[in-house]
């Protein structure tokens, strides 16, 4: 009884092609951007949140944060 490994050891080691990497003469060209960046000042709430939670870290909080919004 063979494995589906073994199966694919023989496909592989019976193949003449060599494999395809991927360089930049085989992609496409990229889609255009669908998303656009948003950026809102966080509140003074959010920001002491952020604080109280975070603590005691040796890292300070993140004030600002950029997300990624799809446009209409």
């Amino acid at each position: 009884m063979t494995t589906t490994l073994q199966r694919t050891k023989a496909k592989v080691a019976s193949s003449t092609e060599p494999f395809p990497f991927p360089t930049a003469e085989s992609h496409g060209t990229p889609p255009p951007s669908a998303t656009a960046a948003v950026t809102e000042e966080p509140t003074e709430d959010a920001l002491d949140h952020g604080i109280e939670e975070s603590f005691p870290a040796s890292d300070p909080v993140s004030v600002s944060v950029t997300r990624a919004v799809p446009k209409p």
